[in-house]
């Protein structure tokens, strides 16, 4: 496994000035336009990781590295645990990257001659919106969502190939997201005491900083077993 994991950091580390440049100035635009925090650190954190992703898995099916590796001392096992292990890294990575980022805007801002228009209009929201705890679970909620959809799109990738799975992805995801928010929503509408025990729930930042804790636990579960799903799929893929 650690022989891929090296595999895949030498096929995306010559993109990475090129993603780390791109979503500076994605961070720069979202901060000015929605002068908060907690919206900026999960955009940030999913377009890093997702970036990082799709990269790896182009690059990857580009340069014929899936048969090369095959040559190496690695089993088929081998391959797929180090692929989900290294998407796993990527999105450790960019949530700190996000943090970061998000640190050196509010940095920028506070910096910024006192009085002036831009400092007037930005100060305020910044300091309301620089709760560590608070940041910290947003970049947990986007990160999250990136791997509930890693999740879906790696056994996809494994039996057939990114180039087709990309075809089938979308619509998928896209799907299964209607179908859940959907269905969600019916269930809390038409049960109105859920609806108010939810509201209550949600009423109360510890109990939603559970949830969104929880949220990561399952997602995480989800994401072992997509990488068995994974293995048995790409046992059975012929390349």
């Amino acid at each position: 496994m650690k022989t891929m994991l090296k595999c895949d950091f030498i096929g995306i580390q010559s993109t990475l000035k090129g993603i780390l440049l791109s979503n500076i100035f994605i961070a720069v635009i979202v901060f000015i336009g929605t002068e908060s925090t907690y919206v900026v650190i999960p955009c940030i954190n999913a377009s890093i990781a997702i970036s990082l992703f799709f990269n790896l898995l182009a690059l990857d099916e580009q340069n014929g590295w899936q048969r090369f590796r095959l040559a190496l001392p690695l089993s088929r096992d081998d391959v797929v645990l180090g692929r989900y292990l290294s998407c796993l890294i990527g999105v450790g990575a960019a949530m700190v990257l996000s943090l970061l980022m998000v640190i050196v805007c509010i940095g920028v801002v506070l910096l910024l001659p006192a009085g002036s228009a831009v400092a007037l209009s930005f100060t305020e929201e910044v300091l309301a919106a620089t709760n560590p705890l608070k940041m910290a679970l947003s970049a947990l909620g986007g990160a999250s969502i990136t791997i509930l959809m890693m999740s879906l799109a790696l056994p996809l990738v494994a039996k057939m190939g990114l180039t087709r799975a990309t075809k089938l992805f979308p619509m998928v995801f896209i799907l299964l997201s209607m179908f859940f928010i959907f269905s969600a929503q019916q269930y809390i509408t038409e049960t109105s005491s859920l609806n108010s025990g939810f509201s209550a729930l949600t009423g109360n930042e510890m109990n939603i900083a559970m949830l969104i804790v929880a949220l990561f636990v399952v997602v995480l579960i989800c994401y072992l077993i997509s990488a068995q799903v994974a293995k048995k799929l790409y046992a059975q893929r012929e390349l």
